[in-house]
């Protein structure tokens, strides 16, 4: 966590800090333009390209698979998922495609809120877009539409199950809910690393 967190400040440090002309890139244009007598261009805004095989697979945030703007967000549901496959020793959500993680990401928290269902590129891949009902897809690809998106999994429990007998049942709780939080399947609501 304290890795993430630093990532994070750095990233707000080095964004706010950042000058155009102090770039290695500006620089190279500015002296190229001197050279030539040309102008010099304007800065290119570099933003997170949307991708839905971004993270590893069993790792990856609802927010990457629907297509949706992400940011360190999905690097605390990672270490969410870590978390829980370390101390159970079972993988988490081990879907096959992105698909099937959506829909096990459903089973575990329940229903995605429709403002990040409205917004997604990807959206459309795996909802019913008029009514937002989930499209689970078979291993050929024909959908079958699933109506009741209530959550099946009750993650505090797993946790405490996967406790043992001399486990510290405090400990249990206080992961349990740090995993709570951190799962949190909008990334507005979930844990930030200063949180955690």
């Amino acid at each position: 966590l304290s890795a993430v967190t630093l990532c994070d400040l750095g990233s707000a440090m080095y964004s706010e800090s950042l000058q155009h002309e102090n770039t290695p890139a500006s620089r190279a244009a500015n002296s190229a333009a001197e050279t030539s007598g040309g102008t010099v261009p304007a800065p290119r805004d570099v933003k997170n390209e949307i991708t839905p095989y971004l993270v590893s697979r069993f790792y990856r945030a609802p927010e990457i698979m629907l297509g949706l703007p992400y940011d360190y967000p999905v690097d605390m549901w990672s270490v969410g998922v870590t978390l829980y496959e370390l101390f159970t020793g079972r993988m988490l959500l081990p879907g096959k495609s992105n698909n099937d993680m959506l829909r096990r990401t459903i089973e575990l928290r329940g229903a995605i809120p429709r403002k990040m269902l409205k917004r997604g590129m990807f959206t459309d891949q795996h909802f019913d877009m008029e009514q937002f009902h989930f499209l689970r897809r078979d291993d050929s690809g024909s959908a079958k539409p699933v109506h009741d998106m209530r959550a099946v999994r009750d993650l505090s429990r797993e946790v405490r199950g996967g406790a043992g007998a001399s486990a510290d049942k405090r400990k249990c709780e206080q992961l349990a809910t740090l995993l709570e939080r951190a799962l949190q399947v909008d990334p507005e609501k979930r844990l930030t690393p200063n949180e955690a």
